[in-house]
């Protein structure tokens, strides 16, 4: 005899996803000044002259991370992936990611990155050691675009394995890594303690 007073997980995760999506506001969306230091560092990353270096504007991590959790849930739901599994055999790009001329609180971390593509998805597969445990912190995950113009969060660390691009962007125009240093005081731009960054080449 089938019991059909339990609920059903599905539709209970569905209603969760709703509740996201409807508690972002316009507020989410604004844009705030990054500190103008890191974009000279950035730049260097990327070979550009310093002179080229402008001001760079990020979207709201509550909403680019809410997005990409929806995103996501709804994805694991109709069965198409799972976050943490898979295989390897769509990697695009991949690059060392590493502490050099970064902030010295990182000098012992480094890992690698992989651009990862199943189907119409694009992952960013992370695979990093030795990050620094600061109190009243927490680590971030970002992609800045070739422009150095704009960045995308893709939320906080969650340890090693794949982080869901959201969907619109092109991770070939968005091709430096950046894993930061940030502190748990509500402020949603990059802190501009940088512990590694690479460039995912194919």
């Amino acid at each position: 005899m089938n019991d059909n007073s339990r609920p059903d997980p599905d539709a209970a995760a569905v209603e969760q996803l709703k509740m996201i999506a409807g508690e972002l506001t316009d507020e989410d969306f604004r844009r705030d000044e990054p500190p103008a230091h890191l974009w000279g560092a950035i730049a260097a990353t990327m070979d550009r002259p310093a002179n080229e270096v402008v001001t760079l504007r990020r979207s709201n991590r509550r909403a680019v991370f809410g997005a990409a959790a929806v995103i996501a849930a709804a994805m694991a739901l109709a069965g198409g992936w799972l976050l943490s599994g898979g295989d390897r055999e769509n990697v695009v790009a991949a690059a060392s990611l590493t502490n050099e001329g970064l902030s010295p609180l990182g000098s012992e971390s480094s890992g690698k990155a992989e651009i990862i593509q199943r189907g119409t998805t694009y992952l960013l597969h992370l695979d990093v050691s030795r990050l620094p445990q600061e109190p009243s912190s927490y680590i971030e995950v970002w992609l800045i675009d070739t422009q150095v113009k704009g960045m995308i969060s893709l939320g906080p660390f969650r340890g090693n394995g794949d982080y869901v691009i959201p969907t619109g962007v092109d991770p070939a125009k968005f091709p430096i890594v950046d894993i930061s240093l940030e502190p748990s005081d509500g402020v949603p731009t990059h802190s501009g303690v940088s512990i590694v960054r690479g460039v995912p080449a194919a």
